[in-house]
């Protein structure tokens, strides 16, 4: 631990020092490697142990509503899977790191870190998005999944419940799924435009009969979705800066096909959603820095995103209170 809090301690240095030239840039970047690569090794440590304390409720919330709703039983499986380490939450942290690490001048890869600069604010997302404390955050959003497929009987954590969140804020809430709605980690946008609707990877999908069948597209989402982790607080560190420009340029057409037939589109990032509770001092902050909408004020990261945006147009490229009402 002395060691990477030296690095990190160094990284930062280095980092804000502004000067020194490509030599000192390169070292911060082995340095942030060395750093972030530690850093989820104790937090995978940390889940194998039981030390988060997210990671425990997601496991205990998805055998009791296996045991409730016996037929959601495989769903609850693949939504527990983030309590570990071969969760797609964990293993989307360990593939960015690995972008970077392996970063070679040349490669497909590239475009998305053209300068060391880019790397360093990267890495310095990976060692966010990677201490227990925001991870433990970012397990909120799948256990309140779990909370609300249980029609209430399981309490929602680090957020308000979902009858308090829909009477404050009139948002959809109470859509199963909808914190995972949008999140890269679980699905993807398919389609063009408005008409742009959200599909689930693999075993996830099974969310989509407890919607009928029916799609989500993004301008409805958009304008109505509720409060999750990731979009209002965590979006910042857990988005790679691939999904941040496919994010944007994707908000960017749907907003001109919505203009071109006349119509309003609400940004699903024009503002914060209300719900958040008991979050740690990280998240707090983080919530406090999370990019907008590019229709909205501009961000220190835009000119990264742009420069990104550009290339990737043109390769097509929740304080718990236990296992409760949650009412």
């Amino acid at each position: 631990m002395l060691i990477v809090r030296f690095a990190v301690a160094v990284l930062l240095l280095l980092s804000l020092s502004g000067c020194g030239g490509q030599g000192r840039e390169k070292e911060s970047v082995e340095l942030g490697i060395t750093a972030v690569r530690s850093e989820l090794q104790n937090l995978a440590r940390a889940l194998d142990n039981g030390q988060v304390r997210n990671a425990v409720l997601l496991k205990q919330y998805a055998a009791l509503l296996s045991e409730q709703r016996p037929a959601l039983y495989e769903l609850s499986a693949t939504i527990a899977q983030d309590a570990s380490s071969s969760g797609p939450l964990f293993q989307g942290l360990q593939s960015r790191l690995k972008t970077v690490a392996d970063l070679q001048e040349g490669s497909l890869s590239f475009s998305e870190f053209p300068t060391l600069a880019d790397r360093v604010q990267e890495l310095h997302a990976l060692r966010q998005a990677a201490s227990m404390p925001m991870f433990n955050d970012a397990l909120s959003d799948p256990v309140n999944v779990l909370a609300d497929l249980s029609n209430g009987t399981l309490a929602r954590v680090n957020a308000i419940s979902a009858a308090a969140e829909q009477a404050a804020s009139g948002s959809e809430s109470s859509i199963p799924g909808q914190q995972m709605v949008g999140n890269p980690h679980y699905g993807q946008w398919s389609g063009s435009g408005a008409n742009s609707f959200w599909v689930w990877y693999g075993q996830y999908a099974l969310i989509s009969r407890l919607l009928g069948g029916g799609r989500s597209y993004y301008g409805d989402w958009g304008a109505r979705r509720g409060y999750s982790y990731y979009h209002d607080v965590g979006r910042r560190s857990y988005s790679s800066p691939r999904h941040k420009a496919s994010q944007s340029l994707r908000e960017q057409a749907v907003k001109k096909d919505f203009r071109s037939q006349g119509k309003r589109f609400t940004s699903p990032y024009a503002r914060t959603r209300a719900g958040a509770s008991g979050l740690s001092r990280a998240s707090t902050a983080q919530s406090k820095a999370v990019f907008t909408s590019p229709y909205s004020k501009r961000t220190s990261s835009s000119k990264h995103q742009s420069s990104y945006q550009s290339s990737a147009r043109n390769s097509n490229s929740r304080t718990t209170r236990g296992i409760s009402r949650g009412k």
